[in-house]
């Protein structure tokens, strides 16, 4: 399942993307002022200036001055500068920020979540466990395998590491594409107001993804009609531990990343733990089209 991604791809292109250049502030243009982001804004509120400002130079607007016509764009871990409307064409480092919309992005949480499932499922088809029982009409057997998962077995007879930790990666990165394309909860790390509620909304997310993993157009019932001949191959243990355990992993990347990644120093370092130690968040990057190793949250 999750192991079919190549831990060595994801390095390869980890280390392909590229640090942001530091922010140069000497270029800074006369009238811009230049304040800190909060660390830790409220819940549904985003990021926002906080008070302390990094100084005013010649030209350098006060730290309460309005900031009323003036764009604001993002910089690479340092914070945000505001510009004037005339420079912001040549000074266009990263674009401008996005607009403050807390609605749940469901295209793409559900359009990223649907290519793991198809890559988990193409990957199945690998093994004979799931070949051997492709054959007869494709409705009729989808129908028929999915109806196993509804006999009341728990067990669906594979390995304990694979129902207690391969599984429960895949719900994690289930998870975690719901909560990066949830932007009142996205940037929350343990700790923060709001943190619980993000991760139960991911976990349910992620309930739904794997109920289709196992038993939707495509699924381990419809493309490997998994349980077809044999029932006793679905069980409930996937759809439940999927996506509990998958929250549980989640937290606890969260915390590694928390904790200890954001403390590395050097991009091949974190990059490296960041794959080892953060993998479900790692391949949902990937699969979102995103940086796969950031050093912040998204």
């Amino acid at each position: 399942m999750v192991d079919s991604v190549p831990l060595l791809t994801v390095l390869l292109l980890s280390l392909s993307v590229p640090r942001p250049a530091p922010l140069d502030l000497s270029q800074r243009p006369a009238g811009a002022m230049v304040e800190t982001l909060n660390p830790s804004p409220a819940p549904g509120q985003g990021e926002t200036p906080s008070e302390r400002s990094l100084g005013n130079g010649p030209g350098m607007a006060a730290p309460d001055a309005p900031l009323a016509g003036e764009s604001i764009f993002r910089l690479p871990s340092t914070g945000a500068v505001y510009l004037p409307a005339a420079e912001t064409a040549s000074r266009n480092w990263a674009g401008p920020t996005e607009a403050a919309d807390t609605s749940f992005r469901w295209k793409p949480a559900i359009g990223s979540t649907l290519l793991v499932i198809l890559t988990q499922n193409l990957a199945n088809l690998t093994s004979s466990r799931f070949h051997d029982e492709l054959e007869g009409p494709f409705l009729n057997d989808w129908f028929t395998s999915a109806g196993a998962l509804f006999d009341s077995n728990w067990d669906d007879g594979n390995k304990i590491q694979t129902n207690y930790i391969a599984h429960p990666i895949g719900g994690a990165i289930y998870a975690n594409n719901a909560r990066m394309n949830d932007p009142k909860y996205a940037a929350l790390l343990p700790g923060d107001p709001g943190y619980g509620t993000g991760v139960l909304r991911s976990m349910a997310f992620a309930a739904a993804a794997s109920l289709m993993y196992e038993i939707g157009p495509i699924s381990e019932a419809s493309l490997g009609n998994l349980g077809m001949k044999n029932p006793d191959k679905q069980g409930w243990v996937d759809p439940v531990m999927t996506p509990v355990l998958g929250a549980g992993w989640m937290v606890m990347e969260d915390v590694v990343h928390q904790q200890l990644l954001r403390r590395v120093d050097g991009q091949v370092p974190y990059t490296i733990l960041h794959i080892f130690l953060n993998p479900a968040r790692t391949i949902s990057n990937l699969f979102n089209f995103r940086p796969p190793c950031p050093r912040e949250r998204y």
